[in-house]
């Protein structure tokens, strides 16, 4: 199999209520309709040439529409849904959720066998506006950036890692995280990441849209805000081979 060149995971909750999960965003159908306008938005506008959706509720839906329509597009889409751990997701987190969506992607996924592969990690109803120039601009494996100066987390929201990377480093993470001991995906990840030389920094500041499900509220910086974090980017001091 000739394997797609830009691979993204879509990660996803439909119905937040099987696992008890705690969201102002609770809606399935509304989240279920934010989903299918971020995967059609990727299909048709973005440069990725496979769209991995991952969803982790066993939600039963019938994606054939949009399939034909990434294939009228020559691209890919693969839909992997299955019940996540949800007895210890209402202890641990959401965040233990998305750990789990990723390495249930990695393991499953027809796009990611090969240890040399790349993907790109988006949450799933979210969007990244200048998603193209970034595709274009990166040559490096492994990109993450830090959330904040001020804090001690990594933005998972969006990154880029080889598969060979993330099952050495990052999937052996699951059983650490637990939010309720302020361990979350983007803390343990920082913890995990922090120095590495191997991980290298984003040239654009990922500029995204789409509305935060835990506090109901929009991502959007503002321009004052996105200004500085680009400020900050620029600067280096949201690369993670500068922490210690």
């Amino acid at each position: 199999m000739k394997f797609p060149r830009n691979i993204v995971v879509l990660t996803g909750t439909v119905d937040p209520s099987v696992g008890k999960q705690h969201v102002v965003l609770s809606n399935r159908l509304e989240r279920l309709k934010q989903y299918l306008v971020n995967i059609r938005a990727l299909i048709m506008k973005s440069d990725f040439d496979c769209i991995v959706f991952c969803e982790n509720t066993n939600y039963d839906y019938n994606y054939s529409e949009l399939e034909m329509l990434a294939q009228d597009q020559c691209k890919k889409l693969e839909i992997l849904s299955f019940m996540g751990s949800n007895d210890i997701i209402e202890v641990k987190g959401k965040s233990y959720g998305e750990c789990e969506i990723l390495n249930y992607a990695v393991n499953n996924s027809v796009y990611l066998q090969e240890n040399n592969c790349t993907f790109y990690k988006l949450t799933g109803r979210i969007y990244v506006e200048n998603i193209n120039k970034i595709l274009a601009e990166t040559s490096h494996d492994t990109v993450f950036i830090r959330w904040d100066i001020r804090k001690k987390e990594v933005d998972t929201r969006f990154f880029k890692v080889q598969r060979g990377f993330y099952r050495e480093n990052l999937y052996r993470l699951l059983d650490r995280i637990d939010e309720g001991a302020h361990l979350s995906i983007e803390e343990v990840y920082f913890n995990s990441l922090k120095g590495n030389p191997h991980i290298h920094s984003f040239k654009s500041y990922p500029v995204i849209r789409g509305i935060c499900a835990s506090l109901g509220k929009p991502y959007d910086l503002g321009l004052f805000k996105l200004t500085y974090r680009k400020l900050q980017l620029r600067a280096g001091l949201l690369d993670l081979r500068r922490c210690s």
